[in-house]
């Protein structure tokens, strides 16, 4: 497999099925892949700049992804569904996020300028 843009954040699913590639290009893609075969096995196109950080959650149902300004939880259940978008009111790019291990909270965090 081959991924053809600047990577800024890659996760595992939590069954190391799967690798999520957050795109560090202009294009704002997370690329989904298959890691035994190494294939690219799905892709979300829906972010409008560049991909900082992206995350599972413990059952491997949802990821979460952060750009500047703020965060898309998909739903890989029901086929790269977008069920929820948080607007960040921060002055700083959103760097990190991660799922609690009970899949209720979803936490975020940016870096200082």
């Amino acid at each position: 497999a081959l991924h053809d843009a600047r990577v800024w954040s890659v996760a595992f699913s939590p069954d190391a099925r799967f690798l999520a590639v957050g795109d560090g290009g202009a294009s704002g893609c997370i690329k989904l892949y298959d890691v035994e075969s190494g294939w690219r096995v799905a892709h979300a196109a829906s972010h409008d700049t560049w991909v900082r950080c992206v995350a599972f959650s413990a059952d491997a149902r949802f990821l979460a992804a952060c750009q500047p300004g703020g965060c898309v939880l998909y739903d890989l259940a029901g086929g790269w569904d977008v069920i929820h978008t948080i607007s960040h009111k921060v002055s700083h790019t959103l760097s990190y996020i991660t799922f609690s291990p009970d899949r209720g909270l979803l936490a975020t965090a940016c870096g200082n300028e």
